[in-house]
């Protein structure tokens, strides 16, 4: 292969990479909307994980959340 084939190729591909990312962009670039938990879920997991009533918990989960938001975005 000469080296004018490898620099034909090489556009080639280049150009093919651009065409797909144009018609596709990466999905990298989309973040994902936060979403916390509902009182009925919080419940649920109290009930699972703690098997009683505690005072507070939902204020302890939502201040959980808010830790994990304020890390994750």
């Amino acid at each position: 292969m000469t080296e004018e084939d490898e620099e034909f190729e090489r556009i080639v591909k280049k150009r093919q990479y651009l065409i797909d990312y144009i018609l596709e962009p990466p999905l990298v670039s989309k973040q994902k909307e936060w979403v916390g938990l509902t009182e009925d879920q919080i419940d649920e997991l109290e009930k699972e994980f703690i098997g009683f009533s505690v005072p507070n918990i939902y204020n302890f989960a939502k201040a959980i959340e808010a830790k994990l938001k304020e890390r994750n975005t």
